[in-house]
């Protein structure tokens, strides 16, 4: 295996990594039933989405990296108090659940690959 396909698939599944981190905990706040606090959770979701949109990925992931940042403006939007018009934060979580699972399929790389 050459150097430089080595490294793309390690940027590939490091990068499925991170992002089955944010999907397991965007699935746990859908999940959880009493609603607290859900809105320091979805900063905390915020935040790790921005440490990987701010870290240099390959090219070829920015289509996967712009619809990690659409995700995060969503959710800030539906939890943002001073926002008359936002959205409802549970069809966000919905929609930004989705759009990881298909971030992950086309990156071709299972999220519990050891």
């Amino acid at each position: 295996m050459k150097f430089k396909e080595y490294l793309i698939n390690e940027n590939k599944s490091l990068l499925s990594q991170r992002i089955g981190d944010i999907l397991s905990a965007v699935q746990t706040l859908m999940e959880d039933p009493k609603n607290i606090d859900k809105r320091n959770k979805t900063e905390n979701i915020v935040n790790q989405i921005r440490r990987i949109i701010h870290t240099k990925w390959p090219s070829n992931q920015k289509n996967n990296i712009l619809s990690l940042r659409k995700c995060a403006a969503n959710m800030m939007m539906a939890v943002d108090p001073k926002k008359q018009d936002r959205p409802e934060l549970d069809e966000v979580l919905k929609a930004c659940s989705d759009s990881l699972e298909e971030i992950i399929k086309n990156l071709e790389t299972p999220v519990n690959n050891i």
